[in-house]
């Protein structure tokens, strides 16, 4: 026993010692200088060991036996660390061992403010609702706007499940300071990839009902677009999310925002197809006819009326601007989301937000004339903040 707890103290200060050897957050590369006339280098994320670590441990809980017999299979659906895309410098990552999840905020989750932009700002205010992305690897890390209008509040787990997500999200933020009318859009292909459409279309309807239970009324909650950066080889995987898409037309397609997203990533899908094709053979699946509570299920049949994409190409910078700009052209439809139309798609030169001063740090205070007072004490002491009555 005692040689067993002197094996696992020296393992662990090795792996201590790793992780400070490790930077923490960000490098400059000046091998590749910017073409920016007053600075000749970016910065590029690097990966600590925990990172790592967590990544190679998630990544292996993801593969599946072959019924037919062979090797297991695996196809990645990319992770933190997409080559040329730098922007997950702009957010805040954490690295938690104890439950194997690689996590990145575009937002400060204590008070819901912005730390993406050029001018970080906050996400909730006066008459306007947050969009909130809640993701694995497949959507873009931040999405921070140039104008004056606000950005989506993103969070990602890397090959997170929904449930996963829904955890996190509901641990990290106080769902019900969020204001009528919020857009919550959660998805996460590597665990479509995982379980299958089956498996994974009631663990989504699972996921948006204890959103929509903690969550004020009149807030949606639908599927994220999905975007694969790097393209993808996993047919399987490209008729689930043919599939699924369907399926969320014909759920939730009475909402006109929920059917215009759902349309805007099947172009995506179909528009980054390669020539390539699969044979559309007809197969049977048990799928919930509703997302409210208690399900309801019945046999659909599936048979495409066109073959299918063999597999996508990856995303260009140009390609994923003109989706977002629609996504958010769609989304901005509620007159409660304010998003800004005009976005930074930048992948590779990033500039991070500059320090905020000393005396912008944010309050946000909600209630009657109690937090009224406290508002307005805080404001004349030039604090930086809003008031939200209820």
């Amino acid at each position: 026993m005692e040689k067993y707890e002197k094996e696992r103290r020296k393992k662990q200060k090795s792996r201590k010692k790793l992780a400070k050897q490790t930077p923490g957050a960000v490098c400059t590369d000046k091998a590749n200088p910017s073409s920016d006339s007053d600075s000749g280098t970016f910065e590029v994320p690097i990966s600590p060991a925990p990172y790592i670590q967590i990544r190679e441990i998630k990544e292996s809980e993801l593969e599946t036996e072959n019924l037919f017999g062979g090797s297991s299979l695996h196809q990645s659906t990319g992770s933190f660390r997409n080559e040329g895309d730098n922007r997950s410098l702009l957010t805040r990552e954490n690295y938690n061992k104890r439950e194997n999840l690689n996590s990145s905020y575009s937002y400060t989750y204590n008070n819901m403010y912005c730390c993406c932009c050029a001018t970080p700002h906050p996400l909730l205010g006066k008459n306007i609702a947050p969009v909130i992305v809640l993701s694995d690897q497949s959507f873009p890390a931040a999405v921070p706007s140039l104008g004056s209008g606000k950005c989506m509040a993103i969070m990602r787990v890397e090959n997170g499940s929904l449930a996963e997500l829904v955890d996190l999200f509901q641990r990290k933020n106080r769902l019900e300071w969020l204001p009528a009318g919020t857009v919550i859009l959660i998805g996460s292909p590597s665990q479509l990839a995982k379980d299958g459409l089956t498996s994974y279309v009631v663990d989504y309807t699972m996921a948006i009902n204890r959103l929509l239970e903690a969550l004020p009324k009149n807030c949606v909650v639908s599927h994220a677009p999905p975007i694969l950066f790097n393209g993808s080889c996993d047919r399987a995987l490209i008729r689930s999310l043919y599939e699924l898409n369907h399926w969320l037309v014909k759920v939730q397609g009475e909402n006109r925002m929920l059917f215009d997203l759902a349309i805007s990533w099947a172009d995506l899908l179909a528009d980054s197809g390669t020539s390539a094709t699969q044979d559309p053979y007809p197969i049977k699946l048990q799928l919930p006819t509703n997302t409210d509570l208690p399900l309801t299920k019945k046999i659909f049949s599936s048979e495409p009326a066109t073959p299918l994409p063999a597999a996508t190409n990856p995303i260009t910078q140009e390609v994923e601007k003109v989706f977002l700009d629609r996504v958010i052209n769609i989304l901005n439809t509620r007159p409660e989301i304010k998003l800004g139309d005009r976005i930074q798609t930048d992948r590779e030169k990033i500039r991070k937000p500059a320090p905020a001063p000393a005396k912008s740090k944010f309050l946000l205070f909600i209630g009657d004339d109690v937090a009224a007072g406290l508002y307005e004490s805080a404001k004349s002491h030039n604090h930086a903040c809003e008031l939200i009555k209820i």
